[in-house]
């Protein structure tokens, strides 16, 4: 096995620069698939966005989506998935939502996360959601959130009450990158009918 102190991330200049034979030691190295996928991470962590974007962007089309241009918006994009992204094929697979048409979404509507967000109670919010956000025309994560946080004290909810619903309508499933920004991200021409979709999939209420 090698090592180099405490150090554990590598560029391949700096290995060149420190790697010796006589820091080589008798105890071997170790297999660590966990730990291989954290290394990689941190190395997708810290490339250039546009290079990272050009990485992905062909995995996405070979994935048999519509091939992404890498402009802003997909530079967007990529920034919201690459803090939990380990590996470039996670790309594909965690933006899903946004390589896919408002039509063509898929909702997760018979989980226990779908259901439990998308109760009677959610179609309020996401009716208030579609009235703050209509006419908004700063399309941006501050004219959005601006928009939305009002909503918490009329309504009188929390954020995970606002957020997760608007997550469910515009990603199919109550988990995705910060609503704010992805919401952002993904455009309001894209935004708009999802979140109206999820008025439509919120449970209907119990007729007393």
């Amino acid at each position: 096995g090698w090592s180099h102190g405490d150090q554990e991330i590598f560029s391949v200049p700096e290995l060149v620069e420190v790697f010796g034979l006589d820091h080589v030691g008798k105890s071997p190295g170790v297999w660590d698939g966990k730990k291989l996928e954290w290394v990689n991470a941190q190395h997708i962590a810290g490339l250039d966005l546009v290079d990272l974007a050009g990485r992905v962007a062909p995995r996405i089309a070979a994935a048999g989506f519509a091939p992404q241009p890498v402009d802003a918006t997909f530079l967007r994009r990529i920034e919201t998935l690459r803090g939990r992204a380990q590996t470039l094929n996670a790309f594909v697979d965690s933006g899903a939502f946004y390589w896919t048409d408002h039509e063509d979404l898929q909702y997760a509507v018979d989980t226990k996360g779908f259901k439990k967000w998308m109760k009677a109670g959610a179609r309020p919010v996401l009716e208030a959601t579609v009235g703050a956000l209509d006419a908004l025309d700063d399309w941006s994560k501050a004219g959005i959130e601006g928009a939305l946080t009002p909503l918490l004290e009329s309504l009188g909810i929390g954020m995970g009450k606002l957020a997760q619903p608007i997550r469910c309508s515009i990603v199919g499933t109550p988990v995705s990158p910060g609503v704010y920004e992805t919401l952002e991200a993904l455009g309001k021409e894209q935004a708009m009918p999802r979140l109206r979709k999820g008025i439509t999939l919120c449970a209907q209420p119990v007729a007393s």
